[in-house]
């Protein structure tokens, strides 16, 4: 097992309706999915600290919500792999960092 940590700066851009969180799913190498929902309270804010996940690549989705937990604009979804230190990936306002490989 790895531990990764994720920093996401925004998701989905341009927000056309008001934002009211951010839901963060995380698929590892084996298949396993952890969901997060992120809400501007986190310090930092959008900072997941610790996920434990199968040691290889993996995927994380981002998309923003509203109130009702309704998808705004298309999910972001971004590739990471625990073998490297850390992946800014800028496109997708989100670094990846891996804590234990």
């Amino acid at each position: 097992m790895s531990v990764i940590s994720i920093q996401v700066l925004q998701a989905g851009a341009p927000l056309t309706t008001a934002r009211a969180s951010t839901l963060v799913v995380v698929t590892d190498s084996a298949g396993a999915t952890q969901n997060f929902t992120l809400t501007g309270t986190e310090s930092p804010v959008g900072f997941i600290p610790s996920v434990t996940v199968a040691a290889g690549a993996g995927t994380v989705v981002i998309t923003d919500q509203d109130a009702s937990n309704n998808p705004i604009g298309s999910p972001v979804s971004v590739s990471y792999t625990t073998t490297g230190a850390q992946q800014q990936l800028a496109s997708s306002g989100a670094t990846v960092t891996t804590v234990t490989p």
